[in-house]
């Protein structure tokens, strides 16, 4: 399993207005912006490209496309075919079958780009009112071998700060992820109220937690039953796990952090600059 290292900070893509599949739209329409070049493509690759176009140009998420059998007869084909194009829009993520036959438009992956820090202004949900958190866990706990591995704690430490929360993009689950705190840096945290607050300002702004590097990991994992219940996935469907250590300018460890997220639902933008190339200033 190939692992990945970088820096990341979360930004939510837009949504979509509500534009519906015109019925009006037949086969007949279909084949007059047709080429002869499109003409050897299959059928079922057009109609999966006809419906991709009117997803992206439109079509609400969560809302229902129409039924195989209507989609059938605006295209003047089989049900057969049509399902071959659904087929292929459900392994791009751009819908998604249920149960009773119904097909969901999915919600826009939501874009992680990939930053280098310091980052004065980490852009996680920012602007974003659709995005909303449900506090898991609060507490103190005894760390587990690998967070005191992670945060380098002696024997001695008893007690670390765990805090979990289920992030949602209009109710429905995106991630869930666990923030582990070394005792001393931030106790208050544990009688803070974080409802509709960000855990990153909140560290920041209120305790100093500020990182002066990050170290992260990226990793495909099969959820698990727990995975599967928080996330609303199936058992052993692919995941994406982030583990990210955050160190002061000591190059002590301040923060580890754990991620699992919907593999569905995310994808990532990395830009590299050269260092040797200096931007040009744009002229007033």
């Amino acid at each position: 399993m190939e692992k990945l290292a970088y820096n990341a900070a979360l930004v939510v893509g837009g949504m979509a207005d509500i534009t519906p599949l015109d019925p009006g739209r037949n086969m007949t329409d279909f084949k007059t912006r047709r080429s002869s070049k499109t003409d050897r493509i299959p059928l079922h690759r057009r109609i999966r490209d006809e419906l991709r176009r009117e997803i992206v140009q439109g079509r609400a998420p969560y809302s229902e496309l129409p039924a195989e059998q209507e989609i059938a007869r605006r295209f003047n084909t089989t049900r057969m075919t049509v399902r071959q194009a659904i087929a292929a829009l459900e392994l791009e993520g751009l819908v998604e079958k249920q149960q009773g036959r119904r097909t969901l438009v999915c919600p826009p992956k939501e874009t992680q780009p990939i930053f280098v820090l310091p980052h004065d202004n980490p852009p996680y949900d920012q602007n974003v009112q659709s995005i909303t958190h449900t506090l898991l866990h609060q507490k103190s706990i005894t760390p587990p071998a690998p967070v005191r591995e992670k945060l380098k704690l002696s024997w001695q430490a008893k007690s670390v700060i765990y805090i979990s929360r289920l992030r949602l993009l209009h109710g429905e689950p995106l991630s869930m992820y666990q923030t582990y705190f070394p005792l001393g840096r931030a106790d208050g945290l544990l009688k803070e109220d974080l409802t509709g607050r960000s855990l990153v300002s909140v560290a920041r702004n209120g305790y100093g937690i500020t990182p002066a590097k990050m170290s992260h990991t990226f990793e495909v994992l099969l959820a698990d039953e727990e995975d599967s219940k928080l996330l609303k996935v199936r058992e052993r469907s692919p995941i994406l796990l982030i583990e990210s250590v955050e160190f002061d300018e000591r190059d002590a460890p301040i923060s580890y952090n754990i991620e699992k997220c919907r593999a569905d639902r995310y994808r990532f933008q990395l830009t590299i600059s050269s260092p040797d190339v200096k931007p040009l200033r744009k002229k007033k």
